[in-house]
């Protein structure tokens, strides 16, 4: 597999290696936006050390320099000896290994040395971190492309629109005022609804009234002789009071909806019912 910059990428982001790799890169290149090019100098360990932990990327240095390493293996970044690193082609991973072992065999102090992108290996750390600041700016550039052609799209749309403002205006007015007649009419049509619920319940109440009233009659007038009038009156009282209280409490609670009211008129219910039960007794 020939290895490209876009695969050092995908590499250094999938083995976590990829903020130590643009720690590095800062640190000891810069890139220039104007050529679109990258210059690379040599930077001390000991500064990328400090990068590196303030980023809280890592803090233990054995894990900094295990990583490093790896990028090392890698032909992204070497470190500055006299002798130069040998094993130039890293667009495959035969020499990965010797190119890693290269610096441990010379046995430096990487904590004492200096470091920086590689410019001459065959896809070389510089290019790949060139690579990533010209991905960023193709991002940044289709961000604002992207924002350009909205804003143009929508001053098209408000200039074409300008002409027809006032008639716009005039549209939703209407459609304001038709809606409100619309609430309206809904309002009114659940009031008949309730209404004519409520004259529905009053209907039968007063039919099972008039029903209750024939039979009590019916009942009392065979115990007329040892019971009195006066039952039959208490009696019919009682049922056209509870029929009346009834009719009242419907039209309150489905009208009105006045829990004070309807507490008044159950409360009276109740008074009355104490009052027949005393003249009865």
């Amino acid at each position: 597999m020939i290895r490209d910059e876009q695969y050092f990428i995908d590499e250094l982001k999938k083995n976590d290696a990829y903020e130590i790799f643009m720690d590095i890169a800062k640190c000891s290149a810069e890139y220039i936006v104007k050529y679109r090019l990258v210059t690379v100098s040599e930077v001390d360990m000991e500064i990328v050390y400090k990068t590196i932990e303030k980023n809280n990327i890592l803090k233990s240095k054995k894990l900094i320099e295990n990583n490093i390493n790896r990028l090392v293996a890698l032909g992204l970044v070497e470190y500055i000896t006299e002798d130069k690193n040998p094993y130039k082609n890293n667009a495959t991973d035969d020499k990965d290994i010797d190119r890693g072992l290269f610096y441990t065999k010379k046995q430096i102090n990487t904590e004492s040395s200096q470091i920086r992108l590689t410019t001459d290996m065959q896809v070389s750390g510089s290019n790949v971190y060139r690579k990533i600041c010209l991905d960023k700016e193709e991002e940044k550039s289709l961000e604002e492309s992207a924002k350009e052609i909205k804003d143009c799209f929508e001053s098209a749309f408000e200039e074409f629109l300008a002409p027809h403002q006032d008639e716009i205006n005039n549209m939703q007015t209407k459609f304001t005022s038709e809606m409100e007649k619309a609430e309206k009419t809904y309002e009114n049509i659940q009031k008949n609804l309730d209404d004519n619920i409520i004259k529905n319940i009053q209907v039968l109440s007063i039919f099972a009234g008039i029903i209750a009233i024939l039979f009590s009659n019916i009942i009392a007038i065979k115990e007329l002789a040892n019971n009195g009038i006066k039952t039959i009156v208490i009696l019919n009282l009682s049922i056209i009071s509870a029929l009346f209280f009834m009719i009242v409490l419907t039209r309150l609670v489905i009208i009105n909806r006045d829990k004070k009211s309807m507490y008044i008129c159950i409360i009276l219910f109740a008074l009355i019912f104490v009052v027949l039960l005393i003249l009865i007794g």
